[in-house]
């Protein structure tokens, strides 16, 4: 692994790279912001996050150092069967009534190709998912990299957007969304438009929903619009949303603390840049993997409904996480 800290992004439907130079990288617990930078934080929020601070800059010129490769054995685990089980589990204590919705993540594993070049990947995924938050940044020997189309919370001009997004379906398939997966988006809009409604917001517009490309697979989303002065506490408020944990808060998050059997680390927290005018564009941390030393990780994760099929959830994670494993 390489020690040299580096970091690019790129916002969906344009081409230009953005970086930041000569950064000043603290560690956080909660969102920060005050100044110009970047923003890394995680999906628990008992764990640490960054906060990148300097100067956002366009670059052509994004070379990547070399990796440095240690050998690392690779341990193998029947991931399929165990998820199986877990969300099955999950399945039965729904209908059970003990909740509503768990998203049951899972990771993947796998050695780096002999000939892995991480510019090449890079660019690969600018290309082939134009509009997604493509990033790469190497924090603490480690690598992570992304495409994700999912907004987290934008901040432009006083306006403020998320996304309620649930459901996946193969882009090519031709197959149209089901009760299961309507249901399941709906979930994450109502609870989302609760919070804000609850909380210290203005003019709540929410869209009709409909259906978001993202190169391989479509997910619903309805756009939720509003304003507020106090973006921080609305970040406290909606973060983990039910697309990445699940409803209602609490029953699912304790669910999935004890049966998922995963660090998601930085895998469904959130990401992005905050601008000079404190205008930011932050993002769910989705098709994402970790680099460490000569291995690849992988992450997804599937929406847990009454009306899931525990086989049909495991093949979604793993059209997700072939976003970005066919690119190697």
């Amino acid at each position: 692994m390489t020690n040299t800290f580096f970091i690019y992004w790129k916002l969906p439907g344009k081409k230009e790279i953005f970086t930041i130079e000569n950064p000043q990288i603290s560690k956080i617990s909660e969102t920060d912001l005050s100044e110009e930078g970047f923003i890394f934080l995680p999906y628990n929020k008992n764990q640490f996050g960054y906060l990148i601070k300097g100067e956002i800059n366009k670059t052509t010129d994004f070379k990547f150092p070399p990796l440095l490769k240690n050998e690392t054995q690779l341990n193998f685990h029947d991931n399929h069967k165990n998820y199986l089980a877990i969300v099955t589990k999950a399945i039965d204590q729904i209908k059970n009534g003990d909740f509503k919705k768990a998203v049951l993540a899972h990771s993947f594993i796998q050695k780096l190709p002999p000939n892995f070049n991480l510019n090449l990947f890079f660019e690969k995924l600018c290309n082939q998912y134009p509009n997604a938050f493509v990033y790469c940044l190497s924090i603490e020997n480690e690598i992570w990299i992304g495409a994700t189309p999912e907004v987290f919370l934008k901040k432009e001009n006083n306006l403020f957007l998320t996304y309620a997004l649930a459901g996946t379906k193969q882009l090519n398939e031709g197959i149209k969304f089901s009760n299961k997966e309507l249901d399941e988006q709906l979930l994450v809009k109502n609870y989302i438009v609760d919070k804000l409604i609850n909380f210290e917001t203005e003019n709540i517009e929410v869209s009709e929903v409909r259906e978001l490309n993202t190169g391989n697979l479509k997910h619903l989303i309805n756009e939720i619009r509003f304003n507020t002065t106090k973006p921080i506490d609305i970040i406290n408020e909606i973060h983990p949303t039910p697309a990445v944990c699940g409803t209602p808060l609490m029953q699912a998050s304790n669910f999935i603390k004890q049966n998922e059997n995963l660090d998601r680390e930085f895998y469904s927290g959130f990401l992005g840049p905050i601008y000079k005018n404190r205008d930011f564009s932050f993002w769910v941390n989705l098709r994402c993997a970790k680099i460490s030393n000569d291995l690849i990780k992988f992450y997804a994760g599937a929406g847990i409904t009454a009306n899931s099929v525990a086989e049909a959830e495991w093949q979604e994670t793993e059209k997700k996480i072939d976003t970005l494993r066919t690119l190697l």
